[in-house]
């Protein structure tokens, strides 16, 4: 409290809150179609810009920078900087075997005519990695990749965001 008004506690970890209520509540999975940000897909299903904290706080999403889905071509500008030290945008990520879906990573073929592949750091060609062939994958595919796992999230049901934000202040309110 400060001059009557009553001043939130910012030190309180909303997920906590968060945790205390999601019992109550119905979560669906939702699969984002587009490139919205959080305030307009809050729009998009609650007719409201006020709720993109909640799709946010249900997603675990600290950052919407590096925990929101982005356009395409701002995942290519982002892994052209990231990876500007490490074989550009085009620079392999890692290997996939096609037949399991596991990942390699740091492996070389000194010979192209040989599926026969080995750690970077073994220069003496003493210990195989993987035997058959690999596909590559480059940075910005990974990056594109993970981009688009970024497309299902969880959201509250428009009929249940009211009373869950009634609960959600309640609780929190009751906590400070």
């Amino acid at each position: 409290q400060y001059d009557g008004f009553k001043i939130p506690n910012l030190m309180v970890d909303l997920g906590l809150t968060y945790d205390l209520i999601k019992a109550q509540f119905t979560h669906r999975s939702f699969t984002i179609l587009g490139n919205p940000r959080p305030e307009q897909l809050s729009y998009a299903l609650y007719q409201s810009t006020e709720y993109e904290w909640i799709l946010l706080l249900v997603n675990k999403v600290i950052d919407p920078w590096y925990g929101w889905i982005k356009e395409d071509e701002v995942v290519r500008e982002f892994a052209v900087k990231k990876y500007k030290d490490f074989g550009g945008p085009n620079g392999v990520h890692h290997h996939l075997d096609p037949i399991t879906k596991r990942e390699y990573y740091q492996l070389y073929r000194p010979d192209p005519n040989k599926d026969i592949w080995y750690n970077i750091y073994d220069t003496d060609l003493v210990y195989i990695q993987f035997q058959g062939p690999l596909i590559p994958v480059t940075n910005v595919e990974f990056e594109l990749d993970e981009n688009e796992k970024l497309r299902k999230i969880t959201i509250i049901p428009p009929n249940e965001i009211r009373a869950f934000v009634d609960t959600f202040e309640r609780v929190q309110n009751g906590r400070n």
